[in-house]
């Protein structure tokens, strides 16, 4: 698996399928548990879940999501930085 500074993935078990593997996103410092990486049949692949402490909603951010978000923070930060020269 890739080699992340901040976060580990343990692999949790299998779907109630058996056919693909669910994955508890840690983080390295702390253990703890930030989303659950597991297949989402509708967008066709791994997708990344986050739920509610509550368990009322869940939230599912697939690979371009994702990136997005990243490129959004960089571009952000780079914005800030520029700003406060």
């Amino acid at each position: 698996m890739s080699d992340s500074m901040y976060i580990h993935f343990e692999l949790e078990g299998k779907s109630i399928s058996g056919k693909t593997s669910i994955w508890k996103a840690l983080t390295k410092s702390h253990d703890v548990m930030l989303g659950r990486v597991r297949w989402y049949a509708p967008w066709r692949g791994y997708n990344f879940f986050v739920s509610s402490k509550d368990g009322e909603f869940e939230l599912v951010f697939g690979k371009r999501c994702l990136r997005d978000i990243a490129n959004f923070c960089e571009i952000q930060t780079y914005n800030q930085r520029k700003a406060q020269k």
